[in-house]
């Protein structure tokens, strides 16, 4: 009685495993198959991020690929801002934690690598900060946007700054720069 049994909580647990295992294969192999499809709705993409920073983005080159079991989105050339006050990064490698986000109920990412990313720290004669054209002042709205900033950086399970240039200036000061810095 006990074998019969115990073969066949055996046999159902053998389906389960490889039911999972399938449907893991069809999840990576779709994944791999359409996410090289994501250059084509660059544009599109461009424009969300646009209205959700509130400001002028370019993107010159959009990639998607896989790594392990997770998209992995990269793109290239990517400046934020007009003119010299601009943010300017090489390139932008995200992947996103399928998983987590599915759980929470919105994007979580696993990973956000910045490579060759071009920082300018300024502090002006009255002592206020600037980041490329983004003025921290003591005003509440500022905090509030900044606050809102780092709340959605602890979405983020790693962000990875490599080969960028950040130059700090303080008021009347020699600039400090910081090249291949990572």
């Amino acid at each position: 009685m006990l074998l019969p049994m115990l073969s066949r909580v055996l046999r159902v647990g053998l389906w389960l495993l490889a039911g999972v295992l399938m449907l893991a294969a069809l999840y990576v192999s779709l994944g791999r198959q359409f996410m090289p499809l994501v250059a084509e709705y660059r544009s599109e993409i461009q424009q969300q991020l646009q209205q959700s920073l509130q400001q002028k983005l370019q993107i010159e080159q959009l990639e998607g690929g896989w790594r392990g079991f997770s998209p992995l989105l990269t793109a290239r050339y990517v400046t934020l801002g007009e003119g010299e006050a601009a943010l300017q990064v090489e390139s932008v490698h995200i992947q996103p934690d399928i998983l987590a986000s599915i759980l929470a109920g919105e994007l979580r990412l696993r990973a956000v690598t910045l490579t060759g990313l071009q920082l300018q720290v300024l502090e002006d004669q009255h002592g206020h900060w600037a980041l490329q054209g983004l003025v921290l002042q003591d005003t509440e709205q500022a905090a509030f946007h900044l606050n809102d900033l780092l709340a959605k950086l602890q979405h983020v399970g790693q962000l990875s700054v490599l080969d960028s240039r950040i130059i700090v200036q303080a008021a009347e000061r020699e600039p400090l720069a910081l090249t291949y810095a990572g």
